[in-house]
Parts: structure tokens; C-alpha cells; sequence
């Protein structure tokens, strides 16, 4: 475990943050390319 900590910010909250930002990344993109793919290619 590391101790440099940031004042008044815990660190796994900040790890959680962006780890949750980057799901939120990978979701958007995933239904962005599907969206994408339906629009420019539909299915018959």
C-alpha cells in the first residue's frame, strides 16, 4: 500500500471514481459503435 495520500481526499474513492469513469467510457462507446453499426449498416 502506498502512503501518499491527497488532503482531504481518500484514495480509494478516487480509485473508485476512475474506474467508474472508465466503465462509463467503455458503455458509452460500446453503444455508440452499436448505434453506429444499426445506422449505417440495418439489419434486413
Amino acid at each position: 500500500m502506498r502512503s501518499n495520500k491527497v488532503p482531504g481526499y481518500p484514495p480509494d474513492a478516487k480509485h473508485r471514481g476512475r474506474v467508474g469513469f472508465l466503465l462509463y467510457c467503455n458503455l458509452l462507446t460500446f453503444l455508440f459503435q452499436k448505434y453506429l453499426q444499426t445506422y449505417i449498416n440495418p439489419p434486413i
